[in-house]
């Protein structure tokens, strides 16, 4: 939303992801802050001699289930783009991702 201008971003598609916003941005923070303090128990859980490798792989399977639908719920924001933009908002979004080196080549074929 911050680059709609540059991504030429159509009134429908500001709509949708706005409603995509509503829907899911908060189950998202809340999923990805889950599999933060997971990690912390695990780390911790991980030097208590008193817990079992199978608990500790446990506590490890549980946060594989949480990436997973943080994933689906990144994924459906991912559709929302990939059914929507023009060949010439891809460029757009190509163009951008330059001013990001995390990004860049991303787009490249």
């Amino acid at each position: 939303m911050k680059h709609r201008d540059t991504l030429e971003l159509t009134d429908e598609q500001v709509a949708a992801f706005r409603h995509w916003r509503k829907l899911y941005y908060q189950d998202m923070v809340d999923l990805m802050n889950e599999i933060i303090q997971r990690r912390i128990t695990l780390s911790k859980a991980s030097l208590d001699a008193g817990l079992s490798s199978d608990e500790i792989l446990a506590k490890q399977q549980q946060i594989f289930r949480l990436q997973e639908r943080l994933l689906q719920v990144r994924l459906s924001c991912r559709n929302l783009i990939v059914e929507t933009f023009s060949p010439d908002q891809w460029e757009n979004m190509a163009f951008i991702l330059e001013e990001y080196p995390r990004y860049a080549g991303l787009l490249d074929d």
